[in-house]
């Protein structure tokens, strides 16, 4: 369960320095600058962020290193959304979900398959990309706990911070134009609804504009979101109506042919399109019992609805043949329940400070389309794709219905003790209950209903006000469709992470974090040796690597953050040819370097460069797809107190390169060159 709010937080005091404290990542050179609280189950105690830079670093209770972007930083980058900055965070990668109509990272190596949380409980999972405009900030973290958040990959999680009421009223309109046609109006108003109210309101209202890269592909999402908040003596209600359109059509991807990645074509026909609503219903309470007894609880409901033309291409056969084209109509209503309720419990024994939680979840995600497909009715050349092509009639469709059902419950607990006043541990259970039914048509059905029981401990020991170590035990699951030979449901696949790390911070303008992390998944299915349409639970992948954070005030002018990951990531069993190979999209080293520099009080630049290694393009490690650097430039001027004007080039040098990859036929590009300028006024 994840509240931000500082009004309801009571900071530890003994444990601040051991293992739940954010710790500065981009340091700031204003001394004037007052620290925050930051109420959430990943981020509980006094913490200083930095508004300029917006890059921390932090443990969460279950002490996995977490990383944190501030929406401050997007909104210097003019970013519509988190995914092309996202690899200044070591160890994550923009990923593919949905051919770029879903938002969705890598960490560690594990795509994380759209599973993203907002406040600590699953997110839109209908294919969604969250506006900047919504949340304060996000939190990738590393290493993925299913005995708080449920079933997930091992690598990690990313976890949205939503903006909230506040009562100190505030208005700011802001205003954007780039390249690309890009546009942007977004409007965020919050305040109480009368003096000395204990009502409060908060309305964003985000509208852009974009052209992409792809021929005959283009967004233009709008977002509205209204939420108001109550304050009693003991008692806090949020209550939230989110509503968003987004048109961003099926893309198609790329193919990589001939010795390198095909760029500047579209395989996407001009009568594809769109269109998708999405209503987010939600009400949060946090109620102090007593003096040490706090009951929090989030229900949110969400619903939606889908219709689409998918016109390109289906797969590549071989380089010198043209691409056999695809066609469906597609017609999807969504609903998503989802609810947690947990009772925290703090007390002393012995002078030391004793925390334990318990708690129910609930999730429940129901999905039916009735779709409409062909493929084979025209072909596409692969360099100078000709549009020009007979479309299949009705009559050449293929009816494709289906329903999805996907319920989890579980009971979870949590327990976070000082052992002594330099140690601090925390262990996590979670005992989940889950069925997923997946019918197409009326012969095609995969089913998964099972249990899982997952655990969670973490170490953290304070040496001194400088230096803390930390050593941690994560575990995960995913549900595995299908039966095995004796008609029992797959077990889930498991992942397990172990993790040290140190956090030190020799001097107030200088902080280190590092990790080494072994991940192991699993009960993955792989096609059985001797009967080639069965499936066996053998499959198995690990990652081994290392991870450092620095960040340093060089002067009062200048501060630098800098970020390296190493990772050695296996496809350990498959039971084919790819035994022993990396993992595709993996890169064995990542780098970023963000300076900050402050010439004058009213001036901010902010350059940065980020480093992606060559990767293997697919499972079978066939081809590899370049390394690449891209730098970045923002500027941040402050004209008067109420006005500031925001310019930024993303991809300065304008260079081609492949942000993610899974086969020949399935390649995400980086954007090009972006110039974007933002005006914001407050009122």
């Amino acid at each position: 369960m994840t509240l931000n709010k500082p009004t309801m937080v009571k900071p530890r005091q003994a444990l601040l320095t051991i293992g739940n404290t954010l710790v500065v990542f981009a340091v700031s050179a204003n001394d004037n600058q007052q620290p925050v609280e930051l109420a959430t189950q990943i981020v509980y105690a006094p913490v200083l962020v930095n508004q300029e830079v917006g890059l921390t670093t932090t443990q969460t209770p279950f002490h996995q290193t977490q990383n944190t972007l501030s929406i401050d930083f997007l909104d210097r980058f003019n970013a519509n959304s988190l995914v092309s900055l996202s690899d200044y965070v070591p160890g994550v990668q923009a990923s593919r979900n949905g051919a770029g109509m879903g938002e969705d990272y890598s960490i560690r190596g594990f795509p994380l398959g759209g599973r993203l949380l907002l406040d600590g409980v699953l997110d839109n999972q209908s294919y969604y990309v969250r506006d900047p405009a919504t949340y304060e900030q996000v939190d990738f973290i590393k290493g993925h706990n299913s005995a708080w958040y449920g079933a997930g990959v091992p690598g990690g999680s990313v976890n949205f911070i939503p903006k909230r009421p506040q009562y100190q009223p505030s208005t700011s309109v802001t205003a954007g134009l780039g390249s690309d046609d890009y546009q942007a109006l977004v409007v965020d108003s919050t305040g109480p609804l009368a003096p000395h109210s204990a009502w409060a309101y908060r309305t964003v209202l985000a509208a852009r504009h974009l052209n992409s890269d792809k021929q005959n592909v283009d967004s233009s999402p709008v977002t509205l979101l209204n939420s108001v908040a109550w304050q009693g003596e003991s008692t806090e209600l949020t209550g939230s109506w989110e509503y968003s359109r987004q048109n961003y059509p099926y893309d198609f991807d790329n193919v990589y042919a001939q010795g390198s990645p095909v760029y500047d074509v579209s395989y996407v026909h001009p009568a594809s399109f769109a269109k998708s609503e999405y209503h987010r219903f939600e009400l949060q309470s946090d109620t102090q019992l007593a003096s040490n007894l706090r009951l929090e609880g989030i229900y949110r409901r969400i619903t939606g609805q889908r219709e689409e033309k998918r016109i390109g291409f289906w797969f590549m056969a071989d380089e010198d043949s043209p691409l056999p084209g695809y066609y469906r109509e597609v017609d999807e209503n969504f609903t998503q329940n989802t609810g947690h309720l947990s009772l925290h419990y703090d007390y002393t024994l012995g002078g030391l400070r004793h925390e334990t939680a318990v708690g129910l979840a609930y999730h429940e995600t129901q999905s039916t389309y009735d779709d409409a497909v062909s493929s084979y009715d025209f072909s596409l050349n692969i360099y100078q794709p000709d549009f020009d092509v007979s479309l299949p009639s009705q009559d050449q469709l293929t009816p494709l219905s289906g329903d999805i059902d996907w319920q989890e419950s579980a009971l979870l607990m949590s327990q976070k003790s000082q052992l002594t006043d330099t140690l601090d541990l925390s262990l996590g259970a979670r005992y989940t209950d889950y069925r997923l039914t997946n019918v197409s048509g009326n012969a095609s059905t995969s089913e998964a209903d099972n249990r899982a029981l997952s655990y969670s401990a973490g170490l953290a020991w304070a040496l001194d006000d400088q230096l803390t170590l930390r050593a941690s035990y994560s575990q995960s699951w995913l549900a595995n469709q299908g039966q095995d030979k004796n008609a029992n449901y797959f077990d889930p696949s498991r992942g397990v992470q172990h993790e040290l790390g140190l956090n030190w911070q020799p001097t107030p303008s200088a902080t280190l974090d590092m990790a080494l992390f072994n991940i192991r998944q699993n009960n993955l299915l792989v096609r059985d040796l001797e009967i080639a349409e069965r499936y066996v639970l053998v499959g198995e992948k690990t990652v081994k690597g290392a991870e450092a954070n620095l960040s340093i005030a060089l002067s009062d002018q200048w501060q630098a953050t800098a970020a390296t990951a190493y990772m050695e990531a296996r496809l350990e069993k498959t039971n084919d040819a790819n035994e022993g190979n990396r993992f595709p999209s993996v890169p064995t080293h990542q780098h970023s370097l963000l300076l900050h520099y402050q010439p004058i009080s009213q001036l901010t630049l902010t350059p940065g460069v980020v480093y992606q290694g060559s990767r293997p393009g697919d499972r079978a490690n066939s081809f590899y797809v370049d390394s690449y650097t891209r730098y970045d430039l923002s500027a941040h001027w402050q004209v008067m107190p109420d006005l500031s004007i925001q310019a930024s080039i993303q991809n300065l040098t304008d260079i081609d390169y492949v942000t993610s990859s899974a086969a020949n036929d399935f390649l995400r590009f980086g954007d090009s060159r972006t110039l974007r300028i933002s005006a914001t006024k407050q009122f």
